[in-house]
């Protein structure tokens, strides 16, 4: 690859590059609710975040055994291996695919904060100081968005702690119900919903061969980590308001109203600079990977794709929040799991299958020479 990718190339430690996952990744906790999913029973939610880490052990062993057997070579690369012409298809997708993430959770956000501000404020003028914000970050480069995102990390998970802390002597028992007291659905709904809104994996597609340092430890700490802090933090609040919880559109944001400790009344206020810090570090990452893909296929572009998509994403994200329909498919999982499928899973699993049979093929070739020799 070659200057093409220069705006996401500064190679990152492996260290860095899961920090920025993690913080993405609490964006799920922040955004998790059954009022989609049917308002069954919040509870069940856990055994969602269990069975979601699951399916990332599984989902990432394409990507696993594609980069082993490809050392040293990056998507760009095994993309145009595999697909030959076609490599910048793959490339756009991906590209495309950041986008559509990245409208998704800023058109939630926005949706959020036209219902609880008061007064009411645009929508638009929401979309767009946040996504300002994330472009800039996303013009600085890779390094700098892994800098910002190991301290807001800390804002965001001390800001979490000090909800859970807050809520802890709320708990009643009673609030507590049997799993699965209404089926297993609305866990496995939960599990689809989850996967649907994680695009790591596809991230780690992209960006893991630029990282340095040790690869399956930080996959499986970020996986263990993020999964205790939703685990927790699901627990407690369902302990403490009960069943109150699952037809609130934004639960943990209930949950943070209702928590207090010693002169913070509410802890509101708390919860959304935890969720502005997460969404502008996913925002500038997927942006930043767009203009990767968008200089992958045409290399005149330099940095200024990271402008254009982040206008494609204020605009599309106010269409979400205006537009029921469009509520309806972002805010559900027909169109975003089946898109993360292809994006974190199929994908990966036919470039491992092409770049294997063409491997096998070139050293039948090779054995063939020297045994005609």
């Amino acid at each position: 690859m070659g200057k093409e990718s220069s705006s996401i190339s500064n190679q990152i430690r492996t260290s860095q590059l899961f920090t920025i996952l993690f913080i993405s990744r609490a964006i799920l906790l922040l955004t998790v609710n059954n009022v989609l999913s049917d308002g069954a029973n919040l509870q069940d939610y856990i055994i969602s975040t269990l069975l979601a880490m699951v399916g990332n052990f599984v989902f990432i062993l394409p990507i696993y055994f594609l980069f082993k057997a490809a050392p040293g070579k990056d998507f760009y690369q095994l993309s145009t291996e595999c697909f030959g012409k076609f490599g910048k298809v793959a490339a756009a997708f991906y590209g495309l695919y950041f986008l559509l993430m990245a409208s998704y959770y800023l058109g939630f956000f926005v949706l959020f904060m036209s219902n609880v501000m008061e007064p009411y404020v645009s929508l638009e003028l929401i979309a767009l100081c946040v996504v300002i914000v994330a472009c800039y970050a996303a013009w600085k480069g890779t390094e700098t968005i892994a800098r910002t995102a190991t301290v807001l990390t800390i804002v965001v998970v001390a800001g979490l702690v000090f909800i859970i802390a807050a809520l802890i002597p709320k708990i009643n028992l009673l609030n507590y119900l049997p799993f699965f007291d209404e089926g297993p659905d609305q866990a496995l709904k939960g599990t689809a919903l989850l996967l649907s809104r994680s695009s790591g994996l596809a991230v780690l597609l992209l960006v893991l061969p630029k990282t340095k340092g040790r690869r399956k430890p930080g996959f499986i700490l970020w996986n263990i980590l993020i999964v205790f802090l939703m685990v927790a933090t699901l627990f407690v609040i369902v302990g403490a308001m009960g069943s109150y919880l699952n037809y609130q559109l934004f639960p943990v944001y209930s949950a943070s109203s209702f928590a207090d400790a010693g002169v913070m009344e509410r802890m509101d206020a708390l919860f959304i600079a935890m969720w502005i810090s997460s969404l502008v570090i996913k925002l500038a990452f997927d942006v930043n990977l767009f203009t990767g893909c968008a200089q992958h296929i045409k290399s005149g572009f330099k940095k200024w794709p990271v402008i254009a998509g982040g206008a494609v994403v204020a605009f599309l994200a106010v269409m979400i929040c205006k537009n029921l329909t469009l509520q309806r498919l972002f805010f559900g999982i027909d169109l975003l799991l089946p898109v993360n499928l292809i994006a974190s899973f199929v994908l990966p699993a036919l470039m491992w299958i092409i770049y294997s049979v063409k491997q096998r093929k070139k050293g039948g070739k090779k054995k063939l020479a020297l045994e005609s020799k």
